[in-house]
């Protein structure tokens, strides 16, 4: 209702103009804004009102009247929320409320609104739990504790975390329990992990992560055995439980050749040169117009001056620019390298044998010279790789190579359409990468969706 104003007095005599003129304008914006239905906007208004005179009696019954409908207007709406199943919005406005009738000190409000919101919420996110399953609505986690982040929330947000940690467990439970083969059960292992539950890995027919490496390589100085084990280790062949070892060998040369030789450079560069040209300017110079007029019975004359220009030459500085050149002497440093590594895996029994070669031949360049001060050239000294570094640098380039052919070894082994089932799915997707048709095998094995753990080589185990 709107709030007439009968008085607005000071309770001293000191009070000013300029004080009841804040009141009378705050009281009256009030009104507008609680007329048109917003009452936040109103209560601030108010709160001017009552700031420019605390004991005028009507300020203060329009703010508490603004307040209580501002309230009831966030309550409104979050019952609204709630009947549509927009939990997420009724959390908003409810945690609005919360925090204004905290501000206030209107404590209980909101109450009621908050039981029926969390029997409703958690209602529903049993049903979305059964329905979609745990780790699919897993991250719905952060979204929820954003919105539930006002103290009085702190119960039905312990709530909705016990029932997705309840639902994970029971299907974790469900998933070893369903889980037969090997492949599958590593999966469920994986699942349950992320349910926050521990599970034992399964035995897997693969190999140990300390393959055997004979070392054939010639003309190396860094450890080609351990770079193979890293690469072993790092694709999904290598299950740490297993007890059976994997045949590998590395074989090749490294060579680098290095040279010297004299030679002449030359450096280039410009330089700006004046010279001198002549420009025609115009110049002003002052004549003067005679001219007559009548004055009385006689004529009059006069002068008067006017500006004129003549052209003048001038003499002007221009710049052209001009190349310039020097030779000088520099020692050209070259060398010549070369890598030729075959690297073998026998992957018997589990898959045949996978066999690669790295080849890479480059040379690099690099000159030695004093710089040419004139040119902006600075001295140089020639920097080329060592045997070490060429050495480092092919171990790292062939490590990443094996990896990649390894994986993509997997796949060409498991992931052959059509798969049979969700245990050859499975057996596919430890290797990293999914594709459709193993997504609707496992989706529907585990009624969840698990592309957060089949995303990961060996499921992330």
């Amino acid at each position: 209702m709107p709030f007439t104003r009968k008085r607005c007095l000071a309770p001293f005599f000191a009070a000013t103009l300029l004080l009841l003129t804040s009141c009378n304008l705050a009281l009256r914006r009030g009104n507008e804004l609680a007329a048109e239905g917003k009452w936040y906007a109103a209560t601030e208004a108010f709160d001017e009102a009552v700031a420019a005179d605390p004991n005028d009696p009507e300020a203060l019954a329009a703010r508490d009247e603004a307040r209580t409908e501002a309230l009831t207007q966030l309550l409104v709406e979050t019952k609204q929320h709630t009947d549509q199943r927009r939990f997420l919005d009724a959390a908003q406005k409810l945690g609005q409320a919360f925090m204004l009738s905290d501000r206030w000190e209107r404590p209980g409000t909101g109450t009621a609104e908050l039981g029926l919101l969390g029997r409703a919420w958690l209602d529903d996110f049993a049903a979305q739990l059964n329905a979609e399953g745990p780790l699919k609505l897993a991250p719905l986690g952060s979204e929820y504790s954003a919105a539930l982040g006002h103290p009085r929330f702190a119960e039905l947000r312990l709530a909705l975390e016990t029932s997705w940690r309840e639902a994970a467990a029971a299907r974790c439970e469900g998933n070893l329990s369903s889980a037969r083969t090997p492949f599958l059960r590593a999966l469920a292992a994986a699942y349950c992990r992320n349910a926050g539950r521990e599970a034992p890995a399964p035995e897997l027919p693969l190999f140990s992560m300390t393959p055997r490496v004979d070392d054939f390589m010639r003309g190396v100085s860094g450890p080609w055995p351990v770079m193979m084990t890293q690469a072993f280790d790092d694709s999904p062949w290598a299950w740490k439980p297993s007890a059976q070892h994997a045949a590998m060998s590395v074989s090749g040369e490294l060579d680098a050749a290095y040279s010297d030789a004299r030679v002449w450079k030359t450096a280039t560069w410009t330089v700006s040169v004046p010279y001198q040209t002549t420009r025609w300017v115009s110049v002003p110079y002052t004549t003067y117009q005679y001219y007559s007029y009548p004055c009385g019975r006689t004529t009059c004359t006069g002068s008067r001056p006017v500006t004129n220009y003549r052209q003048e030459p001038r003499l002007h500085t221009e710049y052209r620019q001009e190349p310039r050149s020097q030779s000088y002497e520099a020692i050209e440093s070259r060398v010549q390298l070369s890598a030729t590594v075959k690297m073998f895996v026998d992957l018997r029994p589990h898959a045949k044998p996978l066999g690669l070669v790295h080849e890479l031949v480059t040379t690099e360049t690099g000159l030695t010279h004093s710089g040419v001060p004139a040119a902006n050239l600075p001295a140089s000294q020639a920097r080329l790789p060592t045997r070490a570094e060429w050495d480092g640098k092919q171990r790292q380039a062939a490590r990443a190579k094996l990896t990649k052919a390894l994986v993509e070894h997997w796949r060409d082994s498991y992931c052959n359409p059509p798969l049979a089932d969700a245990e050859a799915a499975a057996r596919c997707a430890f290797g990293g990468s999914v594709l459709p048709e193993e997504r609707a095998y496992l989706d529907s094995f585990f009624r969840d969706d698990v592309t957060a753990l089949v995303s990961k080589s060996r499921f992330g185990l």
